[in-house]
């Protein structure tokens, strides 16, 4: 009885050989038609493998190489950093090379598949940090659109970030969020971590100019003062007798004495571009009414010169 038994197991696997073969030839046979078709096949993305992707096409495993993918990238090695969010995606393309003896399968995808991205100004975006250089990051937001658009990589330019610092901590294969501020003049993509500097970016900030702004005194442990401007900008407060004519030594007195978080007037006088500053002028008459306590601080004539102020 145990012989067979043995000889119907052998039975089975010899059939279930038979029947494995018969499917595969019917798989191999209805690729063939396909591509006899020139029709572009779907494939789905299953493992990383050196140089390229293992992939899923009619039931059956082949190959496409990096350079053979639907897009190009600079280095092969992004592909390696974005490989955990197309794992199981679907993609299209068509057999280069199909051998049976052995079996092998080579794909390329360079057809056309993607949608046109709708892309909006001032609106933010999700992106795989792809490289990092020492202007900025590189961040491909074809991640935001599940890569049904492609890749769309733009640059995060440092003097564009509030927090460059936090933003070279993500390391590279990590998700970041980025705005969108627009394009450029050879239509690439401007990347940023906020709003706010957008203005220093398109030249709207000079619109400040001469405007009296409410400014917000920050102190830091050292004592050192910086000067923030409608809580959003930092501004410099030059002390010098072209600002204060007359009475510079008793407006660097008042300024000195100001408080960390008073709140103060000034005059915008000038933009500084490369430093992202605004120049202020600093009006006296607005500072914390604390005369009592600045008699033995500063002369009677800041004193004279806040009641001129006042009732001018």
């Amino acid at each position: 009885m145990y012989i067979l038994s043995e000889i119907s197991d052998k039975l089975k696997e010899i059939l279930k050989l038979k029947d494995s073969k018969r499917f595969l030839k019917e798989l191999i046979d209805s690729l063939e038609q396909k591509i006899e078709t020139d029709e572009n096949l779907p494939f789905k993305i299953k493992g990383l493998r050196k140089g390229g992707f293992l992939v899923k096409i009619n039931g059956l495993y082949a190959f496409i190489p990096f350079k053979y993918m639907p897009w190009d990238y600079h280095y092969q090695h992004f592909w390696e950093l974005i490989y955990p969010t197309i794992k199981e995606k679907i993609f299209f393309g068509k057999v280069l090379r199909l051998t049976k003896d052995p079996i092998g399968i080579i794909l390329h995808a360079k057809v056309p598949q993607f949608k046109n991205p709708e892309l909006v100004e001032n609106e933010h975006y999700k992106g795989i940090l792809i490289n990092k250089s020492k202007f900025g990051l590189f961040v491909d937001i074809g991640y935001h659109f599940l890569w049904n658009c492609g890749s769309l990589v733009g640059l995060l330019h440092k003097s564009n970030c509030k927090d460059y610092e936090k933003q070279r901590k993500i390391k590279p294969g990590q998700e970041i969020e980025v705005y969108l501020w627009g394009f450029s003049e050879n239509n690439k993509m401007i990347f940023a971590d906020n709003l706010d500097l957008k203005v220093w970016h398109t030249g709207e900030i000079n619109e400040l100019k001469g405007q009296t702004v409410p400014v917000e005194v920050i102190k830091d442990k050292q004592e050192r003062m910086r000067f923030l401007v409608k809580g959003k900008y930092w501004g410099t407060l030059p002390i010098n007798r072209l600002m204060y004519p007359g009475f510079r030594k008793e407006a660097e007195k008042m300024i000195n004495y100001l408080n960390d978080k008073d709140l103060i007037e000034c005059d915008i006088m000038g933009v500084n571009f490369k430093n992202k500053t605004l120049t202020l002028k600093a009006d006296l008459s607005s500072f914390p009414n604390r005369l009592n306590t600045l008699e033995n601080n500063v002369s009677t004539k800041i004193a004279d010169k806040l009641e001129e102020l006042k009732n001018s």
